[in-house]
């Protein structure tokens, strides 16, 4: 299991997205080198004013909608099997058919004028 480089989270090996926070979750193939956090550092030490203009700040970023937080190992697009009786329904079927003929002979046999 790995953990969520946003919030720290425990990711399950299937997730596209993070369950806690939201954020994707990159592929293990997808790591991050460590010049890229150097990187960002060297970029947030840089000189900066330290009021920011009205220019400079960002709006709130829209987010996207989540298709799928949970990859699938099979395609979507196929129908679903179909279901097959199972033996033990198809033997209480016969069974309660069989019953019912048996108490339809029984109630013949009792209920029928003597001639």
């Amino acid at each position: 299991m790995g953990k969520c480089t946003n919030c720290g989270a425990a990711l399950d090996p299937g997730w596209k997205f993070c369950i806690a926070c939201g954020a994707s979750v990159t592929a293990p193939n997808e790591t991050r080198s460590n010049g890229t956090e150097a990187d960002e550092t060297t970029a947030r030490e840089s000189d900066t004013p330290s009021t920011p203009t009205r220019e400079s700040i960002p709006s709130a970023p829209t987010r996207e909608s989540i298709p799928s937080a949970i990859r699938s190992d099979e395609p979507d697009d196929e129908p679903l099997p179909r279901k097959r009786m199972d033996a033990a329904i198809i033997f209480g079927i016969a069974m309660a058919v069989g019953g019912g003929v048996l108490i339809i002979l029984v109630a013949m046999a009792l209920f029928s004028p003597r001639g």
